[in-house]
């Protein structure tokens, strides 16, 4: 979410992005709709009534309360006349999904998987064929059917091979948790159980730390080599409008900056949960950085609506108070650092006074 903000805060103060699109907004995208599926699977098993009440309350209340709270003051923000006709303009946009594409492709999106999961009784290899056809298939209907911005279709498509990559992936990580409980566990220890034992766990131990950073790096390696080609390319890798112009390229970047991404998750997670006293002052402010961190990715949906009209604000006011953008970046870090701020104190009072706008009903998040 940080990384929407910047580029935000970048379209507004500069003029333009400074910061290519490509090398990392449509990653974020991605992520975030990673994040979503994973968040989806649950050990005790789907319950379509659940997710149902889950998308009502965390997804489309939300998006109608913010999008109608804020639809007026951002017209007006742009320049806009009010009148009728764009009063009516302004609640067609919000009926049909066009206020928040971000979000309502992931409404759309999270959906169809809903029943998909419901049909198919969470059949795995109905979750793979999700996965490998929702990205084509949006890539297919974009470049031969055109744009459909009613609930932004093309892009839920797009966001629904990574809801099912990440429902996957979780749920794979659920089994073998319960397998290798099950090799700790199990009393039948036959003449091949010690063997078993020390490679499904005490050997993957041991060479799972070098392995990870190996792969890490050659991962790192390969999606600098695959930026480079996005770029020597010169097409398009949007999302809003969908504009992709090498779908394997895209797949490649995407399914990298995710693994890139999930490596240093748990890297910081492991930090975080160092039950030692920090060893030095480093190490503190590591660790509240991360608190921030992850405070910010609870409230991540309410930075998102804000995201466009905070860095206009912020963009309207340097100028009156003589820090005009001049072409230094630092301006611009300055400016990143104030909507960083003031977004983080409206979310924080958005959760602690109107918790059902953002549909946080209780304390445990739901999925």
């Amino acid at each position: 979410m940080l990384a929407i903000l910047l580029f935000h805060t970048e379209s507004y103060v500069a003029g333009e992005a400074l910061i290519p699109y490509y090398l990392y907004i449509g990653d974020a995208l991605v992520i975030f709709f990673y994040l979503s599926g994973y968040l989806i699977f649950r050990s005790e098993g789907f319950s379509l009534r659940h997710k149902m009440r889950s998308i009502l309350h965390r997804l489309v209340i939300p998006y109608l309360a913010f999008t109608t709270l804020m639809a007026i003051p951002k017209a007006l923000a742009h320049g806009i006349a009010l009148s009728s006709n764009t009063v009516q303009l302004l609640v067609e946009s919000i009926v049909l999904g066009q206020a928040s594409w971000f979000v309502a492709a992931l409404i759309v999106a999270e959906l169809i998987f809903a029943l998909i999961l419901h049909v198919s009784r969470e059949n795995i290899w109905a979750v793979v064929l999700t996965a490998v056809l929702g990205l084509p298939t949006s890539l297919f209907v974009s470049r031969h059917g055109g744009e459909c911005s009613v609930w932004q279709l093309n892009q839920a498509l797009l966001a629904l091979s990574y809801l099912a990559l990440g429902y996957s992936i979780h749920r794979m990580k659920k089994t073998l948790s319960l397998q290798r409980e099950w090799n700790r566990t199990n009393q039948k220890k036959g003449i091949l159980f010690p063997l078993r034992f020390f490679f499904l766990n005490g050997a993957r131990k041991q060479l799972c730390p070098p392995l990870k950073v190996m792969m890490s790096i050659a991962a790192l390696a390969t999606l600098m080599i695959i930026k480079g080609l996005e770029r020597k390319s010169g097409g398009n890798f949007i999302l809003c409008p969908l504009q992709i112009s090498d779908g394997v390229l895209f797949t490649a970047d995407s399914l990298l900056s995710i693994f890139l991404t999930t490596e240093v998750c748990q890297g910081l997670e492991q930090l975080r949960l160092h039950k030692d006293t920090a060893f030095n002052s480093l190490e503190a402010i590591t660790r509240r950085l991360l608190w921030l961190l992850e405070h910010t990715g609870r409230q991540s949906l309410v930075y998102y609506f804000f995201c466009g009209g905070i860095p206009l604000l912020v963009s309207r006011t340097l100028p009156h108070i003589g820090l005009a953008y001049d072409g230094s970046y630092g301006i611009i870090l300055l400016a990143f650092a104030l909507v960083y701020l003031i977004t983080g104190i409206l979310a924080d009072l958005c959760y602690r006074y109107c918790p059902q706008l953002v549909g946080n009903k209780s304390r445990e998040t739901t999925t």
